[in-house]
């Protein structure tokens, strides 16, 4: 068993599920990888009131949210099952959470894509895993539970493959049990698995509220 650590990168990410791309690296079953990444909008916080992106995303393959990978696992064939186990959960000192303008299905559904973003920075602690955000002067606090919101592999279909469904081999699960110590077991697509994994969330309650983190 080897333990891979991966540098954060424009190479190391991409924004869709897809086998037709280089993997960014190729791991054995029973190894373990040490990674970070982007909030599900490329961004890493704010600076002058602007989140701040350091990486490009103009090509279709980065259209959604920011993945590591694809991940290419040695012996994983079409039909096994892939078991993912997390051993460590760290979310980074920032995090946001956001509500109307945005085309999702939640803000359409709602009739919130005509309002302007309201957009709330929290401030996180790893250390003590709480989140604190300001608001009109008054401070609000919650306890951390951090969770990969979008771990998944392509479908066995050709072409470039959103993240933003979930699907019978994983996407945006958003699955708030993922904590720490847990494991997710998933059909494996297709030969190699192609695995990508992002969208760090430090907190999630029931009906998708949700705090991203980086």
């Amino acid at each position: 068993m080897v333990a891979h650590k991966i540098e954060l990168s424009q190479e190391s990410l991409i924004g869709s599920f897809t086998k037709e791309v280089t993997p960014i690296i190729s791991v054995s079953s029973g190894d373990s990888i040490r990674f970070e990444t982007l909030d599900a909008g490329w961004g890493t916080g704010r600076s002058n009131g602007e989140r701040r992106k350091p990486f490009s995303r103009k090509e279709k393959i980065y259209g959604g949210h920011a993945l590591l990978g694809p991940i290419y696992i040695e012996g994983a064939k079409k039909g096994m099952t892939l078991e993912i186990e997390f051993n460590d959960i760290i979310p980074g000192q920032y995090g946001f959470t956001a509500a109307g303008q945005y085309p999702n299905w939640q803000n359409q559904k709602l009739h919130l894509t005509e309002y302007k973003e309201i957009s709330l920075d929290w401030k996180l602690d790893n250390k003590s895993m709480v989140g604190v955000c300001e608001i009109n002067g008054n401070s609000f606090s919650v306890s951390l539970r951090p969770f990969m919101g979008v771990i998944g592999m392509p479908p066995d279909d050709i072409g470039i493959h959103s993240t933003w469904p979930p699907r019978y081999c994983g996407g945006n699960i958003d699955c708030k049990e993922l904590v720490k110590g847990s494991k997710l077991y998933l059909p494996i697509s297709v030969d190699g698995a192609y695995l990508g994994i992002g969208d760090g969330h430090a907190l999630q309650e029931d009906g998708r509220n949700q705090l991203p983190s980086y």
